[in-house]
């Protein structure tokens, strides 16, 4: 896949985030007390998206908004393919 400049940076960033929140230990919301906030990480790199209160009834995010714009411009299957190789 031919990728010009800027999108070869915007992977490059993602596969450092990647890397770099591999590394940390996420929050398990299910271990936690009843009541406490739910932790919500990317699906993609993994960074921490928010804390929303238990009782939330709207969609938890699925991506950050730096892998929300891979995803957009069509390049987050590129980077998640390059980060696994």
């Amino acid at each position: 896949m031919k990728l010009n400049r800027v999108e070869e940076r915007l992977i490059d960033e993602f596969m450092r985030r990647y890397e770099s929140n591999k590394q940390k230990q996420p929050f398990d919301s299910s271990s936690l007390v009843a009541g406490s906030p739910m932790y919500y990480y990317c699906k993609a790199c993994g960074a921490f998206i928010t804390a929303l209160p238990e009782t939330h009834f709207t969609p938890a995010p699925r991506y950050c908004d730096d892998c929300e714009r891979l995803k957009t411009e069509a390049l987050l299957d590129e980077a998640l393919r390059r980060v696994k190789a």
